[in-house]
């Protein structure tokens, strides 16, 4: 009972009429019961001890923290979410993030149709095919099941397996993918998140301040889920690839990376579907002296400016993986299980063969190569899972993430936020040479999260919500992390490094400063070490680089790579060390970052890789391979 009075406090605080917080109430403890276990075990004892004990240990006061005045109630929530140790603020970011997800009501999209709504797995109805007893290594794979042979069986439907599946299906090889997601439909932003988002969106650091890693379970991979936006792997950073695997893929990625821009297509939308925070963005960058703000390519085909982007295109504008590759592979003839999870893989001397769990039951996959393309988190935890090859303890180390963080502004006018491409506008700052600038926009309903606010401060802002143009930047990391499969969940370890968090609270007061200078009247920081709402540039000027801390800052990783890089994991032709039919092909095999958005270099290699494999299966037909 205790905990409910204290759901109850906090939505009043935050400003919902007395007459809805029953109701609110019953919605929030419907939605802990669906988060991932370990947060809905976490959530109750976590707000128990925030309401017995919290206002004594941060305020001085012998009383439960529901009963506080609302002076005090908002310090105790203050106190909370600033607290100095990493640990206390995430307990309380995940008692609060419920409580946030009902603050903001929002109508679901219309359903629209998908090119692979249709789309069925084959029929298991074929006689089982004995393939146990030449050359097995690795673990045994428990029990009989039903046997379906393919050439090649890809685990992943994303920005690696799907131009796979489709390179390898239209040139005659018969090719099986795996997807342990859904064909997805438009659905609310927090819909999204439950639905298509790698464990709801809450996978997070556990080392340091909370950094969540966001990642997509559907069919089409994190492609559905991801901002629209692609770009060319910089020049220098290709040079730094080839200096540390000496291969150079400066030149072999150049034809594969022309291929992807003709299929998806890759295109620069007409300026007129920018936001309008984008819009200011590049005034103020202009009133500042800083030329060169551009419009971001992306994977797009009658683009309307619908806004959500990253919570799945409301009208199927977005050329993800399960709207260009996929359906193309499902018409040359590839088998396509969806959700359906890889549960075990073993080598053989013939091949690879692949137990499945899915809807109807288990069965085997059988084929003379496997590809490995489940993302940065699901492949390490394949290869860990199963042993797979002789370096597999590496897997899942070396990951970075492209730390990225955002800053709000308030104006006068209203500017119209659900209007055009989220992510439109780009900047890059010769004097910021680790920063990617680039427009990033939340729809209302989920803009609590990741303001840093609470109570009425909090809900000024969202009423205000009309008026506020936000802008991010993302980072080329110096840190490095790691990331674990740990009951079925991934587990990250990741921190800052000191001069990545000063880096990014750099590019946040250029930001500001621009947001400033076309006329912001108030900006907010997403920091906990530093004032976060500012009232003026004399204000900003007093806030340093060196004031940003490495775990004061609310930040996200939205591209994690390099968990089984080449080099490390695998070889140059993506084959995993200690093997000879595996192969690994998503963001996980980057030696080190690209510094930008990643999908259209994974699209490329998953190409490169496709002419591979045709050579390698033309190779074993041979009479002499």
């Amino acid at each position: 009972m205790s905990v409910r009075s204290l759901l109850r406090r906090w939505l009043l605080t935050s400003g919902v009429p007395a007459e809805e917080v029953d109701s609110r109430v019953r919605a929030v403890q419907a939605r802990i019961v669906s988060y991932p276990a370990p947060v809905r075990w976490l959530h109750g004892p976590a707000a128990w001890l925030i309401e017995i004990g919290g206002a004594f240990a941060a305020l001085g006061k012998p009383q439960l923290a529901s009963r506080l005045s609302d002076d005090d109630f908002e310090r105790l929530l203050d106190r909370l979410a600033r607290h100095r140790r990493p640990k206390v603020r995430t307990l309380f970011q995940l008692v609060v993030l419920p409580l946030m997800e009902k603050l903001v009501a929002e109508d679901s999209p219309s359903p629209i149709p998908h090119p692979l709504a249709r789309t069925a797995s084959p029929a298991l109805g074929l006689p089982a095919t004995d393939r146990s007893s030449h050359g097995v290594s690795g673990r045994s794979l428990a029990g009989p099941a039903e046997t379906r042979e393919f050439d090649v069986v890809i685990i992943g439907s994303g920005a690696g397996g799907a131009p796979l599946a489709w390179s390898l299906a239209e040139r005659g090889v018969r090719v099986a993918v795996v997807e342990a997601g859904a064909v997805v439909q438009p659905p609310t932003t927090a819909e999204a998140l439950e639905r298509y988002y790698l464990q709801q969106g809450l996978v997070a650091s556990v080392s340091g301040g909370l950094v969540p890693v966001l990642m997509g379970t559907a069919v089409g991979g994190t492609t559905v889920i991801n901002s629209g936006t692609c770009l060319r792997p910089p020049a220098d950073r290709l040079a730094v690839w080839t200096e540390m695997t000496a291969i150079d893929f400066g030149a072999t990625l150049g034809p594969y990376l022309d291929a992807v821009e003709k299929t998806l297509p890759v295109v620069i939308p007409d300026r007129s579907l920018l936001s309008t925070s984008d819009e200011l963005m590049a005034r103020g960058l202009e009133r500042l002296g800083r030329q060169g703000s551009y419009v971001l390519p992306r994977n797009i085909a009658n683009c309307t400016g619908s806004g959500r982007c990253s919570f799945v295109c409301p009208t199927g504008s977005k050329r993800s993986t399960d709207r260009s590759y996929l359906p193309l592979a499902r018409d040359a003839g590839a088998a396509m299980f969806f959700g359906c999870q890889a549960s075990g893989i073993r080598e053989t001397s013939m091949g690879v063969e692949t137990r499945v769990e899915g809807p109807s039951g288990t069965f085997v996959l059988a084929a003379k190569e496997l590809v490995l393309a489940a993302g940065a988190a699901g492949t390490p935890a394949l290869i860990r899972r199963n042993r797979l090859g002789d370096r597999w303890r590496q897997a899942g180390d070396h990951l970075k993430i492209h730390p990225a963080a955002k800053v709000f502004a308030h104006f006068p006018e209203p500017i119209g936020v659900d209007r055009g491409i989220p992510q439109g506008l780009g900047y890059h700052a010769t004097d910021h040479p680790r920063l990617n600038f680039e427009g990033i926009s939340t729809p209302k309903s989920v803009v609590a999260r990741i303001l840093p606010l609470v109570g009425r401060r909090q809900r000024w802002w969202l009423d205000e919500y009309e008026h506020v143009a936000s802008y991010g930047v993302s980072l080329q990391e110096r840190a490095v992390g790691w990331i674990r499969n740990v009951a079925g969940l991934s587990v990250v370890g990741y921190r800052l490094d000191l001069e990545d968090a000063r880096d990014l609270g750099a590019g946040l007061l250029l930001i500001a400063e621009s947001f400033f200078a076309a006329g912001a009247d108030r900006v907010l920081l997403p920091a906990w070490d530093v004032p976060s709402e500012i009232a003026s540039t004399a204000d900003l000027g007093s806030i340093r680089r060196e004031d940003f801390g490495r775990d004061g800052l609310l930040a996200g990783g939205f591209h994690p790579q390099g968990t089984a890089g080449i080099g490390r994991v695998v070889d140059g032709d993506l084959k995993l060390s200690g093997t000879r039919h595996i192969h690994v092909c998503d963001a996980s095999v980057f030696p080190e970052s690209p510094r930008v958005n990643p999908q259209w270099t994974i699209m490329a290699l998953s190409l490169r890789l496709a002419d591979r494999l045709v050579g390698r299966l033309l190779e074993a037909k041979s009479p002499t391979g």
